[in-house]
């Protein structure tokens, strides 16, 4: 993909303009999934490569995440919805407002192209059948520039700091990537590799991208849900943190150890099936090969192309607050050029 190499040639000219640069790779990371996003979306990336800085439209999305949480709020508390009203610092509460206007632009400008882009928009427009008018249109180009873009980013953040806080775990990542020539560094090949496959089972646990419960509604009639009776249109769901890093489901859960996903390390007893970070089911994500493909192709460019390592200020990186998503502060990292003969 074009955005991955871009973002290996903004690391390389940091490195070149400045040995000593701390690079925030969270940001790093958002503008890559981003770019990637609005070019697989609407035909066109969104240039935050350009600069290695957020647009005014990604800002927004992630108010627009805030604004999101408490909207949940205020459907379980409704006397709240006024308190809010009052309180929620406007900034936030046009968040969505602005992430709908950005979006619904973008599908206007992408639908005035015709039917023939190599984009997910061309599939919309092609399909016979339960075709979508331009309010759905508008609404899913939302939904895609969230679902297709942080969560990604965010899995990515979370591994980085996990393995460079475990240099052990790194070195072994680092040395099956790079056993591989670049050009090898592609989506028939990456998918065998199974420490580093081991590692983003493990990335998923321990900082799932969405630590919370993704929410159904239980149908009509009711349902038996664990030995206990729950009435019909009950909202329902399991935080992922909470399972992922209960003892009743794994060994050691709060440690970050990829080698439990491969056979006789000693954790053949842990509960995998509980990790479902794409949700299970026929509603679960339909975006979940892409961002495989996605995780694979630049988390293995980034470490065959770097030495890592993490700067003291961000130690504590994984003290963050969630809004249905993690609230990710920088991840200040220094990265070194391989140096090969």
């Amino acid at each position: 993909m074009r955005s991955v190499d871009k973002l290996i040639g903004n690391i390389h000219t940091a490195i070149n303009n400045d040995p000593e640069v701390r690079l925030d790779i969270v940001k790093l990371y958002n503008c890559t999934t981003f770019d990637i996003m609005g070019e697989l979306t609407f035909g066109e990336t969104l240039g935050l490569l350009d600069k290695s800085e957020y647009s005014p439209w990604v800002s927004a999305i992630f108010r627009s995440v805030k604004a999101i949480e408490f909207g949940r709020l205020s459907l379980d508390y409704p006397i709240l919805r006024r308190i809010m009203d009052i309180v929620l610092p406007a900034s936030i509460s046009k968040g969505e407002d602005e992430h709908y206007k950005y979006s619904s632009d973008r599908v206007d400008r992408r639908l005035e192209k015709g039917a023939d882009q190599a984009d997910i928009w061309n599939l919309v427009l092609h399909k016979n059948e339960g075709v979508l008018n331009l309010d759905e249109m508008h609404a899913n180009g939302m939904i895609f520039m969230i679902a297709g873009t942080e969560t990604t980013a965010t899995l990515l953040s979370g591994l980085t700091y996990s393995l460079l806080t475990n240099p052990d775990k790194l070195q072994r990542a680092v040395e099956e990537v790079r056993s591989l020539p670049e050009d090898q560094l592609n989506l028939e090949v990456l998918p065998r590799l199974k420490y580093l496959s081991a590692c983003f089972d493990e990335g998923f646990r321990t900082y799932p991208p969405v630590p919370t419960a993704m929410l159904r509604e239980v149908p009509e009639g009711g349902n038996v849900i664990c030995g206990e009776w729950v009435p019909a249109k009950t909202r329902i769901g399991v935080p992922q943190y909470v399972a992922y890093h209960s003892a009743s489901n794994f060994k050691d859960p709060d440690s970050f150890v990829p080698e439990r996903w491969l056979p006789g390390t000693g954790y053949d007893d842990d509960k995998k099936e509980v990790l479902q970070p794409f949700l299970y089911g026929p509603r679960n994500c339909i975006g979940k090969n892409l961002a495989y493909h996605e995780m694979r192709l630049i988390f293995s460019k980034v470490l065959w192309h770097f030495d890592l390592s993490i700067c003291s200020e961000s130690r504590e990186w994984t003290d963050q607050k969630v809004w249905s998503l993690w609230d990710k502060p920088p991840l200040w990292i220094n990265a070194k050029k391989v140096e090969r003969k």
